[in-house]
């Protein structure tokens, strides 16, 4: 016999207790919210009993199912068949199962409150410690920690929640080294649970973990994200630096660093910043060899340390450097051994083997090179004419220099055949006449100024068939409005 009832409005079919199947009538709504109310209804199979169902989106939205279930189904969610992950977007909280009476599954405050385990969530991250997402797993499930190398040979991290019967906890059977999906290829795992984001300080590893150059079997055994590479602790590429924590990626041109491990290849740290070795040069892109003397260049830069870019070639400092060769050394001062000109600073010559003053009529004064205002200082050898100084500028006078046992003479007067006439005016007599080469008077003034530049001596020299010499080892001529007046005193010998 079958009876329908109306009941709250709704259109309810009642199964009587003397219906053939006795088929329980229960509430059938899918992802109801709680301000909802269900408003259908459903007859169930042979063995179903009513459910409601309560379960969070992962919009943190609550929602509940209604409907039918088989008995056995329902009490299994204890082991977590039932309770725990709904789909790829819900998480179920609890659920109840009842027989008692038709819609019975109206009580939305149903037991079997399913406790969360919350964890951290992240893929592929370089370091745990960067993770920030979080997730609620499903019942029996635990949070996770995996370690893994990519094709790359980069050390990379999973985070999340997995069930507690897929975890090995920290058995190394069946999972080093296995490809957990395409370029991915697992080191090692952990799990924890019982206390909340427990995988925040989880250490992947099965033993304390070995440190840079450590020695070891496999990458599990070492810390941070580094490899076992060479049965060693090593930094998955030649392209990072262990700096005592962790692999970090090597520096380029320009960038801080404290040590040269620090920069990539050539790059070495000087001064505290990655830059290219002394002999090579940043082009942008890479470093090139510095070039050498006279090669083509746009910018001192590129060429050796000690040379310039001078007119689009690289240069020594010509002022004060000379090339030897590998480098520009510094020029050599007066009286330095030499081989070359070259070698010797610019106001030098190298003359038998020795820098000195580039003019036969210079000498030198301790700091510089002077033009030599008498012979005595000049860097002769022989007798001969040459050029002096006498007032210490640019008026060149020629002389008869004399060089006997060390002391060089400068020639005031000579006479030998007459072809000079020596009958002279005041003025000329003041300024000199005749030639160096041959007969002549060098000139009051100049032997005013050379006389009176310290002490000196008169040597006279007379000679026909016989020869004579008077000399006198104080000299000096005064000056023209003195009326030129002679000091000679300290006569020796051999004239009366």
């Amino acid at each position: 016999m079958i009876a329908w009832l109306m009941l709250n409005g709704l259109l309810l079919l009642s199964v009587l207790p003397n219906s053939i199947n006795s088929e329980r009538v229960c509430y059938s709504c899918s992802s109801m919210k709680e301000t909802e109310t269900c408003q259908h209804v459903m007859i169930c199979n042979k063995d179903e009993i009513c459910f409601v169902q309560k379960y969070f989106t992962f919009g943190n939205e609550t929602k509940y199912d209604f409907g039918c279930t088989y008995q056995e189904l329902c009490q299994k969610d204890i082991t977590g068949h039932i309770l725990g992950k709904r789909n790829e977007h819900a998480h179920i909280a609890c659920q109840k199962c009842c027989n008692d009476s038709n819609i019975c599954n109206n009580d939305r405050s149903c037991g079997n409150v399913i406790t969360k385990q919350k964890c951290l969530s992240c893929d592929h991250v370089d370091n745990p410690k960067v993770c920030n997402n979080t997730m609620t797993c499903d019942k029996g499930e635990v949070c996770f920690l995996h370690k893994y190398l990519t094709e790359t040979q980069h050390v990379k991290y999973d985070l999340g929640c997995k069930h507690s019967s897929l975890c090995l906890h920290g058995s190394n059977t069946n999972i080093l080294g296995r490809r957990t999906s395409t370029g991915r290829h697992l080191t090692c795992e952990r799990c924890c649970d019982g206390t909340e984001l427990c995988n925040t300080d989880l250490q992947c590893t099965h033993q304390e973990q070995k440190t840079m150059n450590a020695s070891c079997r496999s990458t599990n055994e070492c810390g941070s994200n580094l490899v076992c590479s060479s049965e060693r602790c090593q930094c998955a590429s030649k392209d990072d630096f262990w700096d005592n924590e962790s692999c970090i990626r090597k520096k380029s041109n320009g960038e801080v660093c404290t040590e040269s491990r620090q920069c990539h290849a050539p790059f070495l740290c000087i001064r505290n910043k990655c830059r290219c070795p002394s002999t090579q040069y940043y082009n942008g892109p890479s470093c090139l060899q510095k070039k050498s003397m006279n090669f083509t260049c746009g910018a001192s830069v590129e060429c050796l340390d000690s040379l310039f870019c001078l007119h689009g070639k690289c240069k020594c400092d010509h002022e004060f450097d000379y090339w030897m060769g590998s480098a520009c050394t510094k020029r050599k001062s007066f009286n330095s051994t030499c081989t070359s000109t070259e070698e010797c600073e610019t106001t030098f010559l190298c003359t038998n083997k020795k820098c000195v003053c580039a003019s036969i009529s210079e000498y030198w004064s301790g700091s510089q090179c002077l033009r030599g205002r008498e012979c005595a200082d000049l860097s002769i050898t022989n007798d001969g004419v040459y050029t002096i100084y006498p007032n210490g500028n640019n008026q060149a006078v020629q002389v008869y220099c004399v060089v006997r046992h060390g002391f060089k003479w400068t020639v005031i007067q000579r006479r030998a055949n007459g072809s000079v006439d020596f009958y002279r005016t005041w003025n000329e007599y003041k300024h000199g006449f005749g030639s160096a080469y041959g007969e002549y008077w060098l000139g009051n003034d100049f032997i005013h100024l050379m006389s009176t530049n310290g002490r000196h001596e008169l040597s006279i020299y007379m000679a026909d068939k016989t020869h004579h010499t008077a000399n006198y080892s104080t000299f000096k001529v005064s000056d023209e409005q003195s009326l030129y007046v002679l000091t000679a005193t300290g006569y020796s010998g051999d004239t009366p």
